[in-house]
């Protein structure tokens, strides 16, 4: 299983790579990983062992370590690891947000990359999404309310954003400063420390 890496990590602000399928298998696309390549199967399955090691909904590749365009989530709404319905797993590949409604809805938002930290987000309340599934056969999705709200926050990871970066003001980003701040000062205590 490979490790969450969280903020400052440069990886989480980096745009991930498109995986490019040109006629291979999901078994025989090798990507990169901090434990060196591994093929698109493989990380697939390690995201998802990842996803249900924790309370969370979804995961993004690049939250560990790999910049590519790759998803997982399940759109059940218990957070709670050992209650989830793992029939419902969802893999995207490549996900693209095709449209999307002028509905908008204000929720509370956290992320494994971002422990501790927790914020009211504005998402869209129904998308339209392109992907292509685990067998890279090509999806399209529409989804509301919950599930719209994951796949909007996952896919921001691919694209290089936490969502404190969707706060949007002046404040809200002299506010993640802060924050970055303070959470590069604990890991510093902490390796001085243990």
């Amino acid at each position: 299983m490979l490790k969450i890496i969280t903020a400052p990590n440069p990886l989480l602000t980096k745009v991930s790579t498109e995986i490019t399928a040109n006629n291979f298998k999901p078994n025989e696309i090798m990507v990169g990983s901090p434990d060196g390549p591994m093929t698109l199967q493989v990380l697939i399955s390690v995201m998802v062992a990842t996803m249900y090691a924790n309370p969370a909904c979804g995961l993004a590749a690049p939250q560990l370590g790999v910049s590519k365009r790759v998803i997982v989530y399940n759109p059940d709404e218990d957070n709670e690891p050992d209650d989830k319905d793992t029939d419902k797993t969802v893999i995207m590949v490549n996900p693209v947000i095709k449209d999307f409604s002028d509905a908008t809805n204000i929720e509370s938002e956290t992320c494994l990359s971002l422990p501790g930290i927790e914020a009211n987000i504005k998402r869209h309340t129904a998308i339209i999404v392109e992907y292509l599934d685990e067998d890279l056969e090509v999806k399209v999705k529409s989804v509301k309310d919950w599930e719209a709200k994951i796949i909007q926050h996952e896919i921001d990871h691919l694209d290089g954003y936490l969502f404190w970066d969707r706060k949007g003001t002046l404040k809200g980003a002299l506010q993640n400063k802060y924050r970055l701040a303070k959470i590069k000062a604990n890991k510093q205590r902490k390796h001085k420390h243990g």
